[in-house]
């Protein structure tokens, strides 16, 4: 199993994942249909994390600078009411 996630992971980097797929096409010809697959769906993943990550990130941000003009403004609204009396 070791091997073969490794394997695994050298076709989703695309790091000599040609040398691996002539290897088994010399046995199956039809060997390069679930290479080009596994490359693809593996792709898609990881964009889809990247993505997922940036949203993330983006969204804690936004929420921080909302917290932060809420305070300012609650800040803005004593210190007139400050002065007020």
């Amino acid at each position: 199993i070791p091997k073969t996630l490794f394997t695994l992971f050298q076709c989703m980097t695309i790091a000599g994942w040609p040398d691996i797929a002539r290897e088994v096409m010399a046995t199956y010809s039809w060997a390069w249909i679930p290479f080009i697959v596994w490359i693809i769906l593996s792709k898609f993943v990881v964009i889809q994390l990247i993505i997922a990550l940036l949203c993330q990130s983006l969204t804690r941000v936004s929420t921080e600078e909302e917290r932060e003009l809420e305070r300012e403004s609650d800040q803005d609204q004593i210190a007139r009411l400050e002065m007020k009396v």
